[in-house]
């Protein structure tokens, strides 16, 4: 386990924000298992809390939020933790605070579902996203391919879910899948 017994998690406030970052820069800010339920249990707490008025989401260094989850992990859980990853990953949405994901470099696979399941989704021009999982034999499970299909419709998901396409900033800024797109150099501004 990191810091504060998270894993590859980092929470920080500033002022009435709060700020989750994901943190394994070296492996792309992989999201492991241990990392979905304590998603959950800091966006239960940041709601909770009074002081919070907004939160961020985000990834550490410059060349990912997250290229995905633990692939290998997902070999080690049983059918009873499998079912429990929609609800973690559905933390985001579940919050009555504004959530808005800072997005540079790759978002995929369960960083894209997460991103999907903020209010506001600000992405660096130099963003790729997508839902690879396809590739591999595996799909995405944890509620993106709902929440895809309600925010850039039902065609242009399965367009992204089924040949596993990735998208870069200035589409995914045309067909709605984030709000807004602004220089690397620009986004921590822009999310201020």
């Amino acid at each position: 386990d990191g810091v504060n017994g998270l894993d590859g998690l980092r929470l920080e406030r500033d002022g009435d924000v709060a700020t989750i970052t994901l943190d394994v820069p070296d492996k792309l800010n992989r999201v492991s298992m241990a990392a979905r339920d304590q998603l959950a249990s800091l966006f239960d707490e940041l709601a909770r809390d009074d002081a919070v008025r907004a939160i961020v989401l985000t990834g550490a260094g410059e060349r990912a939020f997250t290229a995905g989850g633990d692939i290998a992990g997902f070999l080690e859980q049983s059918p009873e933790e499998l079912s429990r990853l929609a609800w973690n990953v559905a933390a985001p949405e579940r919050c009555p605070k504004p959530v808005i994901a800072k997005l540079r470099g790759y978002c995929f696979g369960v960083g894209l579902e997460l991103a999907l399941a903020c209010d506001f989704r600000l992405a660096a021009d130099n963003v790729e996203l997508g839902l690879p999982e396809v590739k591999i034999g595996m799909f995405p499970g944890s509620g993106g391919t709902q929440r895809l299909a309600r925010i850039i419709g039902l065609g242009r998901a399965k367009d992204l879910v089924l040949r596993g396409r990735r998208v870069g900033a200035e589409e995914a800024l045309a067909i709605g899948l984030v709000t807004q797109v602004v220089a690397a150099a620009e986004l921590d501004g822009a999310v201020s």
